[in-house]
């Protein structure tokens, strides 16, 4: 039980101590500076190194739970995100802390972009308010540019190309849009799709969903294969 690093190459477990008991809702790498951060379900930010070694815990804001979190691609700086978009620096102080929306809509997942002028960010919506479910694309210093209310279901994971010049997302279908947020291509699912991510060249994409279906697809969200795990 509990967050760990698995190691392919070397066989090799590494169990984050003392998140065994509380486990993690959000990991994510800065692979350059070879640090993890994991948001939990008690509203705390773990930092460790890559040898799985406590470095620091972020103390909680007015927070229940963090949904998801991610690292600026270039500075030692994490978004948090809840119903609100937190941004904390590897010290624990509170750089920003801002709305997405009037509503009060949970988001699910953020994506910097690798170059680090801009991040995107997919929320739930909230249908019995008829509050659309909204993916926005912000810039570094926090301003919304685009927002785009075409998801009939909630935004659960989306996912950079390894070249970061397509994005996929993860809802009622799975959407490959333009670095700028232009909608490419579109593969509708029978049920809701959750995870997303592409293969190392970018010619095919996987999907998990919630009735327990791995999907495949190629490059223009055509379905190639589905296996029920």
């Amino acid at each position: 039980q509990g967050s760990r690093l698995i190691d392919l190459e070397k066989n090799q477990t590494i169990l984050f101590k003392g998140l065994d008991n509380i486990g993690g809702r959000s990991i994510a790498w800065h692979k350059k500076k070879k640090l993890i951060a994991i948001a939990d379900y008690e509203g705390l930010i773990s930092i460790w190194n890559y040898k799985g070694n406590l470095i620091r815990t972020i103390p909680k804001d007015n927070t229940k739970s963090y949904v998801a979190v991610d690292w600026h691609p270039q500075k030692k700086e994490i978004i948090a995100l809840d119903d609100y978009i937190r941004v904390y620096n590897t010290k624990g102080q509170l750089l920003k802390k801002l709305n997405h929306r009037k509503e009060k809509v949970l988001m699910l997942c953020i994506q910097w972009h690798p170059s680090g002028d801009f991040f995107v960010i997919g929320d739930y919506g909230d249908y019995q308010y008829q509050y659309p479910a909204l993916l926005q694309f912000w810039t570094s210093d926090y301003n919304k540019i685009k927002e785009i209310k075409l998801s009939k279901a909630e935004y659960r994971n989306i996912s950079w190309n390894k070249d970061a010049t397509k994005l996929a997302t993860a809802s009622e279908a799975l959407r490959i849009w333009s670095a700028n947020g232009e909608l490419l291509h579109e593969g509708k699912s029978k049920d809701l799709l959750w995870g997303v991510d592409w293969n190392p060249n970018g010619q095919y994409i996987i999907t998990s969903s919630i009735e327990g279906y791995i999907k495949i697809w190629n490059k223009n969200a055509k379905l190639v294969k589905e296996l029920d795990y």
